[in-house]
């Protein structure tokens, strides 16, 4: 299974370096790294019950991918507007919640506390935005 995960990491980290500064449309931006997301969701799933050995640098990875692609949706939207300050804040909060995530990657217990506050507010901003 390892092969995949190595796979499965280049494959998300070569995504995001398509993503390019041409894409003008924010929400396209987001849209288009939020699914490169997915199989990070999956994989840490996995990691999480036990399907998939744990393997710290893997769950590092995930997170890491997270803030990349956190980074730059933050960069992308304008805070001219009532939602685009919103939907900053909550990409801000997200990025300061996967730093913090990232001291809490030893065991695969504490990578599932430190992945369940990254991802707790996902759903909220699906919610608001149809995303």
């Amino acid at each position: 299974m390892k092969p995949r995960f190595s796979l499965s990491l280049i494959a998300i980290a070569m995504s995001l370096l398509l993503i390019s500064p041409a894409v003008v449309n924010a929400k396209d931006s987001l849209k288009t790294i939020m699914k490169t997301w997915k199989p990070q969701n999956a994989l840490a799933k996995e990691l999480i019950n036990g399907a998939t050995p744990y393997d710290q640098a893997v769950a590092k990875g995930i997170l890491e991918l997270y803030l990349a692609g956190q980074t730059e949706l933050s960069g992308r939207i304008s805070p001219d507007s009532a939602e685009g300050k919103d939907l900053r804040a909550r990409f801000d909060q997200f990025g300061s919640d996967i730093r913090g995530a990232m001291g809490n990657l030893g065991t695969r217990d504490s990578f599932k506390a430190a992945y369940a506050k990254v991802t707790a507010n996902c759903g909220s901003c699906h919610d608001k935005y149809a995303n």
